[in-house]
């Protein structure tokens, strides 16, 4: 809490009062306040959210980097057992 000049009547006014008490005059300095607070708020807001977007896509790609690697592997593994079968197919051949 602070202490201002009336924008009127120059009267010593505190920032936290909804009016001058020596002339009524509205204290603008308490609405600006309020405004700053809510512009300073909202911008908290706005970062915190892109911080979390960015943390989301952040895990969306380590879940896909992880989902690739997994069906490399996958298609290493068919393409060695496909290799086999077609061994085994080719030795039992040979031996009929």
């Amino acid at each position: 809490m602070g202490l201002v000049n009336c924008r009127d009547c120059g009267g010593t006014i505190s920032t936290n009062a909804n009016m001058c008490p020596h002339c009524g005059t509205i204290n603008t300095i308490q609405n600006e306040m309020l405004y700053e607070d809510h512009l300073e708020y909202e911008h908290s807001l706005a970062e915190f959210e892109h911080q979390l977007e960015m943390e989301e896509f952040e895990a969306w790609e380590r879940a896909d980097a992880e989902a690739s690697k997994f069906t490399a592997i996958m298609v290493i593994v068919y393409v060695v057992f496909a290799f086999l079968f077609l061994l085994f197919i080719g030795w039992v051949m040979n031996d009929v």
